[in-house]
C-alpha cells in the first residue's frame, strides 16, 4: 500500500468530524488518495507563500493554518486569517494557474491532502462520480467563504471609510470617502467568485459527461 494510500482511514475520520465529504467511506478516500497525497506540517513551516507558481489544492485535516501578509523589513507577519479542519485552500490556483495570493504556514502540527490539477484530472477519469461530489464539496465551501468575506466587509466598512478619510486630512488631501463605496469592495470579491464559479462549472461538466460515459 502507497504512503498515500496509507493515511485514508485517519484521513477519512479526520476530515468526517470537521464535515468535509462526510458521506465518503474508506473505499472513496482510498480511491482519492491513489491520485493525491498526505502531507504533514510542523508548527511555523510554510504551506506556500505569496507569489509562488504552483497549483496544488490542499483540505486541511487535522492542525490550523493561518493567512500572513509576507513580513518585511522592520514589520512582522500580519496574521489575516485562520483555517480549521475541513477547510480548503489553494483552489484559486489550482483553477486559473494564477500565482499564490497569500502567504500560508502552519500554527500547529498539520496534516493535509494535496492534490494538482494533472492528479485530478487522472482521478476523474478514473472515478468521475467521486470526483464531481469532490468538486461539488469544494464549492460549497468556496460558497461559504465568499459569504464570509462579503459579510467582514460590510460589518467593517464604516470604521474603514473613517480611516481612510482620517488618513487622508492628515496628509493634507481633500478626498471624501462615500462609506457605500467602500462596503462596495465586497463586490470585488463577488466578482472573483463568479469567476471561480464559472471554472469549476466547467471541471464539473466534464466530470458529469465522463460520468454519462461509464
Amino acid at each position: 500500500m502507497a504512503e498515500s494510500e496509507s493515511h485514508a482511514l485517519p484521513a477519512q475520520e479526520q476530515l468526517r468530524k470537521a464535515g468535509f465529504l462526510a458521506n465518503w467511506r474508506e473505499a472513496e478516500w482510498s480511491a482519492l488518495l491513489t491520485f493525491a497525497e498526505y502531507k504533514e506540517l510542523v508548527p511555523a513551516e510554510f504551506l506556500f507563500r505569496q507569489g509562488d507558481v504552483e497549483r496544488s489544492m490542499y483540505i486541511l485535516a487535522k492542525g490550523t493554518l493561518e493567512f500572513i501578509d509576507p513580513p518585511k523589513p522592520g514589520i512582522p507577519p500580519r496574521r489575516l486569517g485562520v483555517l480549521q479542519p475541513g477547510g480548503v485552500i489553494g483552489e484559486g490556483a489550482f483553477l486559473d494557474g494564477g500565482a499564490r495570493a497569500l502567504t500560508v504556514r502552519a500554527v500547529s502540527a498539520s496534516a493535509l491532502i494535496r492534490i494538482d490539477p494533472e492528479s485530478f484530472s487522472a482521478f476523474s477519469a478514473r472515478h468521475p462520480v467521486l470526483a464531481t461530489e469532490f468538486l461539488m464539496e469544494v464549492a460549497r465551501l468556496v460558497s461559504l467563504k465568499l459569504r464570509d468575506t462579503t459579510a467582514m466587509v460590510t460589518q467593517h466598512a464604516p470604521e474603514r471609510a473613517v480611516e481612510i478619510q482620517a488618513s487622508a486630512e492628515e496628509s493634507g488631501g481633500e478626498r471624501r470617502v462615500d462609506i457605500n463605496s467602500v462596503a462596495r469592495a465586497g463586490n470585488l470579491g463577488d466578482k472573483q467568485g463568479m469567476e471561480f464559479f464559472d471554472r469549476l462549472n466547467q471541471q464539473i461538466k466534464e466530470g458529469m459527461r465522463r460520468r454519462s460515459q461509464t
